[in-house]
């Protein structure tokens, strides 16, 4: 089990909730905490117009949501629905703080989850941005490999999500025709494979397409950054991350 759910665990109530569960609705008030143990959930949003965005997954260790967890949030911002059979940790606000206010180990792992998160964001954003549907797709890619893969074997990683091509056009912003089309072309340069539902990287080709296609800022991006908490200083009351060395 990840540090994480193992903590929140000790406090919390396990539940299991079955593939295609809404867990938090978007807009309703939130109330409790939740940790994905196993399994994965998707973060949606649905626009006025009715059609639905994805915005981002939940995986073992993650906590969700951020913003009322760690914020001051009160309505939930998007859709938290089950891809798959998911266990997860529930407990409220007020224990998740007064764990997290007395046990050590939960705030490092919590602070180094933050930073991964958010420096995810930022490749994620610029994907978004990017103008061109393939190096819009790249950096998707690039993102879903560092914060959701694991290396198979050398250089090869496997994203563990099941990741249709309409899911990842609702994440990128393309029509499925387009993600499908451009899908083929990183297939044909090796930089892509397709096993057991699941999409495998070739993380070398990949970067080295990112580098020749003018994104050369983002080729040695890594945000699995190894930062130790104890290296930096912490006021929970404002918030504050001084790094010290």
């Amino acid at each position: 089990m990840n540090e994480i759910a193992r903590h929140l665990a000790e406090i919390g109530t396990e539940k299991t909730v079955p593939k295609n569960t809404i867990v938090i609705t978007q807009g309703s008030s939130l109330r409790d905490v939740y940790c994905v143990v196993s399994g994965c959930i998707k973060m949606s949003r649905v626009g006025r117009n009715g059609a639905e965005r994805v915005v981002g997954f939940k995986m073992p260790g993650d906590i969700f949501p951020d913003n009322y967890a760690f914020g001051d949030a009160e309505d939930a911002m998007f859709d938290y629905e089950s891809l798959e059979g998911t266990r997860l940790v529930r407990l409220s606000k007020e224990q998740f703080q007064s764990v997290f206010a007395v046990n050590q180990g939960l705030r490092d792992a919590c602070f180094q989850y933050l930073i991964r998160g958010n420096a995810g964001l930022l490749i994620q954003v610029a994907a978004l941005k990017h103008p061109h549907a393939t190096d819009k797709l790249m950096l998707m890619i690039y993102h879903l490999m560092v914060r959701y893969g694991t290396e198979r074997k050398k250089g090869m990683y496997r994203i563990n999500l099941t990741v249709s091509h309409a899911m990842l056009a609702k994440l990128v912003g393309l029509s499925r025709e387009t993600v499908t089309i451009e899908l083929g072309k990183l297939r044909k340069h090796g930089i892509l494979a397709f096993g057991t539902k699941k999409l495998v990287v070739n993380k070398q080709a990949l970067r080295d397409k990112i580098g020749e296609d003018g994104l050369a800022d983002w080729k040695n991006t890594e945000y699995a950054l190894p930062i130790n908490p104890l290296a930096c200083k912490i006021n929970h009351n404002l918030r504050v991350i001084t790094i010290t060395e």
